[in-house]
């Protein structure tokens, strides 16, 4: 059994860049979102790159692709408590203390960026048994 556990996951679709309404208004709202988890969307377009004081009032078209693809949230749990929240959106993501916006390190592509590389390591294992028990789970790419 691996140490940590993916659960709650969430899926935000992208927007339809084909519908010009769409495009041209926001994408992301932020009743959609616990507070915490908005400050940590806010975190996670800043790391994206994404310019401007409120991502929420951003139109579609100015997330530079990235509203075209699903955004997708999940909470790890060890021992049935949440210790961290994972943020993935296109190829990359961000992974924060649950509840927080402390990064704890991010991946890009096919591999991360942690500080910690045990940590890195053992979220790889619990990553790589919850796309195995559910082979439809979208999970990303890898954390090592």
């Amino acid at each position: 059994m691996t140490k940590y556990q993916f659960t709650n996951y969430r899926k935000i679709d992208g927007a339809d860049y084909k519908d010009k309404r769409v495009w041209a208004g926001p994408w992301l709202k932020a009743e959609q979102f616990r507070d915490h988890e908005v400050a940590q969307l806010r975190a996670v377009l800043k790391e994206y790159g994404i310019k401007g004081d409120d991502p929420f009032a951003i139109p579609c078209g100015k997330f530079d692709g990235l509203a075209e693809v699903p955004l997708e949230r999940w909470t790890v749990t060890e021992g049935g408590k949440p210790v961290f929240d994972v943020w993935n959106y296109t190829d990359s993501g961000t992974v924060f203390h649950h509840g927080g916006t402390d990064i704890v390190g991010v991946f890009v592509q096919f591999g991360g960026e942690f500080e910690d590389e045990a940590l890195a390591a053992a979220l790889e294992a619990s990553r790589k048994a919850a796309k195995a028990a559910d082979p439809s789970a979208s999970l990303p790419h890898s954390f090592t």
